[in-house]
């Protein structure tokens, strides 16, 4: 996905003000119809691959006069190194990445973790597009090559609350109106069904004496 660019309204100023002054923009590569009100005074706009991001920032800032904050919203991706030597260290990553691939990056963007056997495994934080143009790539580490893989993200499920009083979906336990326990699957037992039908079938003269 292409870089966003999110301009919010500061504290005195409102949206449409803030908005009548962005459609003044332009700046080649900003497009302001594609652009969605996210709340809290946010308007948030893709930018098209390849475009000067600073320079749209800059007319950004300028048309709004201090009225709104204007940022550029990188999206990132992660590169995952299976196997590294045990001795490893952030700065022997950081150093591959200029050397083999003319790739600057700080020691902040590498992650590593301890495998079971004693090896590591390392992560490596970049733009998502740099990111993806060294996708399967070879790094030299040390005495170890290593394909470069980006890490896939999963999908997030959503899930609904439940209820353990009453067992029904939609709100929590704190919440609950029943007066008893529930079943999850909303069936009456049975014993209680046959107390029903016995009490439905029963006569009001048969009970007096």
């Amino acid at each position: 996905k292409p870089d966003k660019i999110r301009i919010t309204a500061k504290e005195g100023s409102t949206f449409v003000a803030m908005y009548t002054e962005v459609k003044k923009v332009t700046v080649k590569g900003f497009d302001l119809l594609k652009c969605s009100n996210i709340g809290k005074n946010t308007l948030q706009i893709p930018l098209q691959r390849g475009v000067d991001s600073r320079a749209i920032l800059a007319a950004i800032e300028k048309a709004v006069q201090g009225k709104a904050t204007v940022k550029v919203i990188t999206e990132m991706g992660s590169l995952f190194l299976d196997v590294l030597e045990m001795d490893t260290k952030p700065d022997d990553v950081v150093k591959a990445l200029a050397d083999d691939h003319q790739v600057e990056v700080g020691i902040d963007a590498i992650t590593l973790r301890r495998r079971r056997d004693g090896h590591q495994q390392g992560f490596i934080q970049l733009p998502k597009a740099k990111a993806m143009d060294l996708v399967d790539k070879i790094l030299v580490v040390g005495l170890v090559r290593v394909r470069l893989a980006l890490v896939r993200e999963k999908p997030h499920l959503k899930t609904k609350d439940g209820c353990f009083k009453c067992k029904e979906l939609g709100h929590l336990a704190r919440d609950c109106q029943s007066d008893g326990d529930g079943d999850m699957n909303n069936e009456t037992p049975a014993k209680d069904l046959a107390g029903a039908s016995a009490e439905s079938t029963s006569s009001p003269s048969s009970s007096r004496t």
